[in-house]
């Protein structure tokens, strides 16, 4: 069931990846931290919304849909690790640095991870039932 719920939050969690990929989440005088500045954080950026959008296509399999979620989820928490790994070793006491829009994306990405992954629960307690009404 394509046309559900869950396909429109972990669509909304690949488009917000993709703006990660794309736009810095800080400036450090005039640097800017996102997808090139450190390898772990641009294998995330990329990794992330590609998984989300593979999940999409697992609704035939929705046990297998939803642990693809939760290690999106986990990769998230790892992403949000990283990009504050990256802040703390790149500030000093004499270069301010200002944080931009797309820091946001992935606690929101986070928090739709799991309303899709709740969905999806959802979905596959409703087919259990129905199953035993057979």
């Amino acid at each position: 069931m394509i046309q559900r719920v869950q396909t429109l939050y972990l669509l909304a969690v690949t488009v917000l990846g993709v703006l990660s990929c794309v736009f810095p989440f800080a400036r450090v005088g005039a640097d800017a931290l996102g997808f090139s500045t450190w390898w772990p954080y641009a294998v995330l950026s990329a990794v992330i919304p590609l998984l989300a959008l593979a999940d999409i296509f697992l609704y035939r399999r929705r046990i297998l849909q939803m642990r693809v979620g939760a290690f999106v989820s986990i990769l998230l928490v790892f992403q949000l690790l990283t990009a504050g790994l990256m802040l703390y070793f790149s500030q000093d006491g004499s270069i301010p640095w200002q944080l931009s829009w797309p820091i946001v994306n992935p606690p929101v990405s986070l928090i739709l991870c799991l309303l899709a992954i709740r969905a999806i629960g959802k979905d596959e307690v409703l087919v259990r039932a129905a199953d035993r009404l057979r």
